[in-house]
């Protein structure tokens, strides 16, 4: 692309970065995405899919490939501890996982069609809500209105840090684990501390509970699904010494390399925590958040993203397991052919999700070079 182009995409995701918003609240910025791709001339816009969703069609009007490429509108709570002059606006939001510059890559592929229109087949542009909580894929397939420009083959790519900025890294099937959020709320009754025995506390019941989760996360990790439960909260009572508590909680986040393999652990853990409740007369309930698919790459969207890659003269790595974080594209994985791929953002940048995290804007080229390269058949 010239020169001139990546300085206005540089200048959109900084943009972007100054006014993040969170998962499920993306108007703004769905609007500042609307805005920057009007001009590209695209043969149809559709607004307010599965939430602030985004699709923009590029169509030739002839046979050919159906191609999409789909990135991210959401930014995380999270406060943004750097200086720089693009620093976030919005107190206590921030892009911590680079979803802007995703979005300025996808873009810039759009500005690429001002000049260059699709010659054949059809050309998919998405741009999802609230990826980072796991719902925004499902609800924008929920929505009829994508039916007709979901593309037989998409592709997403994410910056990966502590790999060589702008190497491409690869998986061969599940690039990315499914994963699923669980609090088990636990319900007795509350008594004096010196009269324990005229109430319920669900302390014992809590800790049978972590330690089954725990039990299962030893039995599975190192299984060939590598599934583990983690522990990420607990919460009990008080600072009150005269109080036997009678409410408690317990959550845990489930992973692993299969759905199949998760839903098991998982529904073997609901029944433990049922009967351990009943047995001990406590109220169980249950909820389930933030739900990821495992993200699958065909073997011919591996074979394209590598080819492409080696076609940019860009480092190529075939991962030997699955990304450790899960990402909202599994969910298109179930309906579609996906090709999901890292992009090494530098050996010395912040972890994503770190309070100093910035995308590298030396990145925006890159992917637009593979994504075109993916999509050269459109052009052809």
């Amino acid at each position: 692309m010239k020169e001139q182009e990546i300085k206005l995409l540089t200048s959109f995701r900084r943009e972007l970065h100054r006014y993040p918003e969170l998962s499920g609240e993306e108007k703004e910025t769905a609007k500042k995405v609307l805005s920057f791709l009007e001009r590209t001339n695209p043969t149809s816009i559709h607004t307010g899919i599965g939430g602030h969703g985004l699709v923009v069609v590029y169509d030739s009007g002839q046979p050919g490939p159906s191609i999409g490429f789909r990135c991210e509108l959401d930014a995380l709570p999270i406060v943004e501890r750097n200086s720089f002059g693009h620093k976030s606006e919005n107190e206590g939001i921030s892009h911590k996982c680079g979803h802007d510059g995703h979005m300025a890559i996808v873009a810039g592929v759009g500005l690429y069609c001002q000049e260059n229109p699709v010659r054949q087949g059809q050309l998919t542009l998405i741009f999802q809500p609230a990826e980072e909580t796991g719902y925004g894929a499902q609800s924008m397939l929920n929505d009829p209105k994508l039916e007709n420009f979901l593309p037989k083959q998409l592709f997403a790519l994410h910056n990966v840090p502590g790999f060589e900025t702008g190497a491409v890294i690869c998986k061969k099937d599940v690039a990315c684990p499914a994963s699923e959020g669980l609090i088990f709320s636990l319900e007795g009754k509350t008594s004096h501390a010196g009269q324990p025995e005229k109430g319920n506390n669900p302390a014992p019941v809590i800790a049978a509970i972590q330690l089954k989760a725990q039990q299962l996360h030893d039995e599975h990790w190192q299984s060939q699904n590598r599934t583990k439960i983690t522990t990420v909260m607990m919460n009990l009572g008080g600072r009150a010494f005269g109080v036997n508590p009678g409410k408690g909680s317990v959550a845990f986040t489930l992973r692993s390399d299969s759905n199949e393999k998760l839903d098991t652990v998982k529904a073997e853990l609901i029944s433990f925590a049922e009967e351990e409740c009943k047995i001990a007369g406590l109220a169980l309930s249950l909820e389930e958040s933030d739900p990821f698919k495992a993200v699958v790459n065909d073997p011919d969207t591996f074979e394209a993203i590598q080819w492409a890659a080696v076609a940019k003269g860009l480092a190529f790595e075939v991962a030997e397991t699955p990304f450790p974080w899960s990402e909202d594209f599994g969910r298109f994985s179930e309906v579609t052919s996906t090709g999901f791929f890292g992009l090494g953002a530098g050996l010395g940048s912040p972890e994503l999700h770190h309070d100093t995290y910035d995308f590298p804007d030396e990145l925006i080229p890159v992917g637009i070079g593979m994504f075109l390269e993916l999509g050269k058949g459109l052009w052809a």
